[in-house]
């Protein structure tokens, strides 16, 4: 995923800048409500939940299920 930053981000960056990252390395909080999931995620394997960030924009998220 590249993203643009909107701030420095120790270890990743300077503001403006075009960086490749993980949600992990953001440390990503997404409020469960704005996800839309029409089924519960029941078996292993990868999903896309799709989210709800604004009104009018909606992104997806790929969920990958694995085995404890």
């Amino acid at each position: 995923m590249e993203v643009v930053l909107l701030e420095d981000v120790k270890a990743l960056g300077k503001k403006g800048q075009i960086v490749k990252a993980a949600a992990d390395q953001l440390h990503l909080d997404i409020d469960k409500k704005k996800m839309v999931l029409t089924d519960p995620i029941r078996s292993l394997g990868t999903f896309e939940v799709p989210i709800k960030l604004h009104k009018d924009v909606t992104a997806k998220l790929r969920v990958k299920v694995t085995e404890a």
